[in-house]
């Protein structure tokens, strides 16, 4: 595995062990001063952000609260299916194009679904968080 990747993917499990340890703490009334800003959106979108000024990379993770527990079992697997069809084409992008740019900055992406929820998350160095959320928004507002 290449030395840039491996290093990804250890910032990206740091990040998501920050923000579990986070939630858990809250939760249990457990007093842990991180660095979480939590915005809300006026379209509702829930925004929440860590900077680790020592990390050479940004994460930009996306969760929709749509899962297995959503689909009837004639449905079945349609969460994952349409988790597959958000790589494909949008108004802006060709298939594949969304991965190939993340790839081309020096990034890598992947995405998940589960009981409750979907994931897609993309790792860049860190000067191209502008480009990881404008291709989030191009899926969420343009996918054809």
């Amino acid at each position: 595995m290449k030395k840039h990747k491996i290093l990804s993917i250890l910032i990206l499990v740091a990040i998501i062990i920050t923000f579990s340890i986070s939630i858990n703490a809250r939760q249990n009334n457990y007093n842990i001063n991180l660095p979480i800003v939590r915005k809300i959106l006026r379209n509702g979108l829930r925004v929440y952000m860590v900077k680790l000024t020592h990390v050479p990379a940004v994460t930009v993770a996306i969760y929709y609260k749509v899962g297995s527990i959503n689909e009837t079992q004639k449905e079945e697997g349609i969460s994952h299916f349409l988790e597959h069809m958000m790589f494909k084409n949008t108004k802006n992008l060709k298939t594949g194009e969304y991965s190939r740019l993340i790839k081309l900055h020096g990034g890598y992406n992947n995405a998940a679904t589960s009981f409750d929820y979907t994931y897609y998350y993309s790792v860049l160095p860190n000067q191209n968080l502008e480009l990881a959320l404008k291709l989030e928004a191009e899926r969420m507002q343009n996918l054809t």
